[in-house]
């Protein structure tokens, strides 16, 4: 489907899953330097939170299937995330490490 961005007016509720995959993908954990350096990754995860948290509240039947959606994101989103660092896909884990709540809580941040 292209970048993130293409997907986000494509299909929203493809772009929100991938999203919040890729927030709990740990880009933020891998790359802490882009965390030092700028805000607008800690930006961009905020603004991912509010949407797909806005999203479940307009729809809250897609509630019931998040945690299968996030598992069927992960692993584009692992692709995705290893192409968008540079770093080798191996660096990723295959399961995510995070549950569908940890990665919208707005307070929740993987540590290095």
């Amino acid at each position: 489907m292209g970048t993130n961005t293409e997907l986000y007016t494509q299909d929203f509720y493809a772009w929100c899953l991938t999203t919040a995959a890729l927030i709990r993908e740990g880009k933020w954990q891998y790359q802490p330097a882009g965390r030092q350096e700028s805000h607008s990754w800690a930006d961009s995860i905020r603004a991912a939170r509010r949407q797909v948290t806005r999203l479940l509240v307009r729809h809250p039947s897609l509630q019931s299937r998040l945690s299968v959606a996030f598992a069927r994101a992960y692993p584009h989103a692992r692709r995705e995330a290893s192409d968008e660092t540079q770093l080798p896909l191996a660096t990723f884990p295959e399961q995510c490490p995070w549950m569908p709540a940890q990665v919208l809580d707005e307070d929740f941040w993987p540590q290095e």
